[in-house]
């Protein structure tokens, strides 16, 4: 039960995260969009492990998975962003959104073997993920052409970029989790992000390209850190949970969620087969509940 609820407040910290974030991205670059995020988020699980632990205790225990946890995440970030300068929304939600699908095979690898209607119930929610995405209309705003560049659509570089934010986000929530029994889910929240601003930061320096957050975005991007955080923080707590599969599936539904707030407040329609997506994955979420 406690990973339902744990899956299901990071699907909605990621849905509005991400509702919030591409107006971000495309006011000032999501490069700039993601690095700020990455400092705030810093900041913030900075001072709520100070809150709540009253310390910082640097352990070298599970460090390589909170490694991997924070560089992961970072580039899976980038990875969707690109995806979509590049790519329709059609084509790389299902694509992204299937993640759970690869972390659930890294699961199994691992030797944590859901039972079978466990299995029917996670297959019914991707599918539900993928109906809604694919039933997309709109087209997405190109972020790349915020920041000046010419960018020429190319389905084989966004599903490139897809498959890459898929694999990065199985592998980081996988070793995120596996992290937190070790650690603590705070702890290992804090390390991700701290080798995820690492990361951005060294791209940066790659780049050889100063990043630049204007003043008057700076309240939309600490919103979303927070979020952001939140989410990163429930689905990682999910690994002390007894199934961190199931949090893992109903997370990834953050998509689903963004696409009704768009329906809501930007009056973009949904059609009934992306209803009928919707109606799949709270079924499948439900039942989840229903099992315990």
């Amino acid at each position: 039960m406690l990973a339902v609820f744990l899956g299901l407040a990071a699907s909605l910290s990621w849905g509005v995260h991400d509702f919030i974030a591409r107006f971000a991205s495309r006011g000032f670059g999501f490069m700039n969009t993601v690095f700020g995020v990455a400092v705030a988020g810093f900041v913030l699980v900075t001072v709520a492990l100070l809150a709540i632990e009253g310390t910082i205790i640097v352990t070298t225990a599970a460090l390589w998975l909170t490694v991997v946890t924070g560089a992961g995440y970072a580039l899976a970030t980038l990875c969707i962003f690109a995806a979509l300068t590049y790519g329709r929304i059609a084509l790389v939600s299902p694509i992204v959104g299937s993640y759970p699908a690869t972390a659930l095979a890294i699961g199994v690898a691992l030797g944590k073997m859901p039972s079978m209607e466990q299995w029917i119930i996670f297959a019914a929610i991707t599918a539900g993920v993928i109906i809604v995405a694919a039933s997309c209309r709109g087209e997405p705003q190109d972020d790349a052409a915020s920041e000046g560049a010419i960018v020429v659509p190319n389905a084989s570089t966004a599903i490139a970029y897809a498959l890459g934010s898929n694999l990065c986000f199985a592998i980081s929530i996988s070793a995120g989790q596996e992290a937190a029994t070790i650690v603590g889910d705070l702890t290992a929240t804090w390390y991700a992000r701290c080798f995820g601003l690492a990361t951005i930061a060294a791209l940066f320096l790659i780049r050889a390209k100063r990043p630049s957050v204007p003043i008057n975005w700076l309240p939309a991007v600490i919103v979303v850190a927070a979020l952001d955080s939140l989410a990163l923080l429930t689905i990682l707590a999910a690994g002390n949970t007894d199934n961190a599969l199931a949090a893992t599936t109903i997370s990834s539904t953050f998509g689903v969620v963004t696409i009704i707030l768009a329906a809501i407040f930007l009056r973009e329609r949904m059609s009934l087969v992306q209803w009928l997506g919707v109606v799949m994955i709270f079924a499948g979420v439900a039942r989840l509940i229903s099992l315990g």
